[in-house]
């Protein structure tokens, strides 16, 4: 499979990106030659494409790269705005179908990215929305850009025009045009005048 290129906007520099072990907290330090990021950027903006085609952007008020032994991961968070004294800002990543048309928009407190393993974890009051009007919403995902799949272990709300649902455990397209939950329970509005489903077996 062809390898996504790793472009810097804003900050016109490649990433080496590499893969990290997700801890309890994102990118919590292993060892006192660890603790520090070894790069930090402000107003980090950079896309990821296959060949020409742009598979997701990400924007963030501030990037800390890290070095684990031998690999390197990217911590991205939102940044406080000191002078108005307001809360921070948060991490959006724009997804893109295999057309390069646009998929899903995340935004999420913080989020690791793993160039290696080719994907992204988000955490803290998770949202996703999508061009048809879907929306989930969790405290924890992850993205693969392999398989184009959302997935986590937690918590998840899935609110389409027509039904709500909620559950623990999940894998979705990135577009939420299928999804699979574990445990759930759902909320289906009906049209009136439309019959009941058939709950009846034969």
């Amino acid at each position: 499979m062809q390898r996504w290129a790793l472009i810097i906007g804003l900050l016109g520099l490649t990433l080496n990106l590499g893969c990290g072990r997700r801890a309890s907290t994102p990118a919590a330090a292993e060892g006192p030659d660890e603790a520090a990021p070894r790069q930090v950027s402000y107003d980090a903006r950079f896309a990821l494409n296959q060949g020409e085609r742009r598979r997701a952007a990400i924007a963030a008020g501030r990037m800390e790269q890290y070095s684990r032994g031998d690999s390197t991961f990217s911590l991205l968070l939102g940044a406080p705005d000191t002078l108005q004294a307001r809360a921070p800002s948060r991490v959006t990543a724009w997804l893109f179908d295999a057309e390069g048309d646009s998929s899903a928009t995340l935004t999420a407190d913080s989020l690791i990215y793993f160039d290696a393993r080719g994907q992204f974890e988000a955490f803290g009051d998770v949202e996703v929305v999508t061009q048809t009007d879907k929306q989930l919403r969790s405290e924890y995902l992850t993205w693969d850009e392999a398989d184009r799949m959302i997935r986590t272990d937690r918590f998840v709300q899935i609110t389409t025009p027509s039904e709500r649902v909620e559950g623990y455990g999940l894998v979705a397209e990135e577009n939420l045009d299928t999804y699979q939950i574990g445990r759930f329970t759902a909320q289906v509005t009906i049209d009136e005048g439309e019959a009941p489903p058939d709950t009846t077996q034969s």
